[in-house]
């Protein structure tokens, strides 16, 4: 077990070049790299060189799935799908409560996108859910309070998500 001062892809192991061949040699498939799970308790907005970002403040851990290398850090930067899956569990969470933390596990995958020219880059992100993970979105919640959303969603929900 590693101690980082940020839980990364690249802090758990893993480079763009490697990123792309495990996206080539997949094809069509979508691979998982790495398994993240945690309490959020905070996040913050930053800005780099690349754009904006979201750091997530709390306790994490990361696994990368072709080592088994575990890391572990009070601070966690992923690509923006895995964010905004995040961001969408910590909002339901703090529904009630707009200082609640929120429990979560995920999948981080890759999979093969042709890029649209010689630079571009050969693989996007992917994330799945993991468990039973609340997420739910505002227009979810505001859907159910006015009866346009049937309650039994909750149920469909979970069928797209791995246990």
């Amino acid at each position: 077990m590693k101690y980082v001062k940020r839980l990364t892809t690249k802090t758990a192991g893993y480079d763009g070049d490697q990123l792309e061949q495990i996206a080539v040699d997949a094809g069509s498939s979508e691979v998982p790299i790495m398994r993240v799970f945690g309490r959020i308790v905070d996040l913050e907005s930053a800005k780099s060189e690349l754009g904006p970002y979201t750091k997530f403040k709390g306790e994490f851990e990361g696994v990368n799935l072709k080592s088994g290398e575990r890391s572990r850090s009070y601070v966690l930067i992923l690509p923006s799908v895995a964010e905004i899956a995040l961001q969408t569990i910590l909002a339901s969470a703090r529904v009630k409560d707009s200082k609640a933390s929120c429990q979560f596990g995920i999948d981080l995958c890759v999979k093969y996108n042709k890029p649209r020219n010689d630079k571009g880059v050969k693989y996007m992100y992917g994330v799945t859910v993991l468990g039973d993970t609340p997420m739910e979105d505002a227009l979810t919640v505001i859907g159910k309070q006015f009866g346009a959303i049937p309650l039994l969603m909750d149920k469909t929900e979970k069928v797209s998500r791995r246990k």
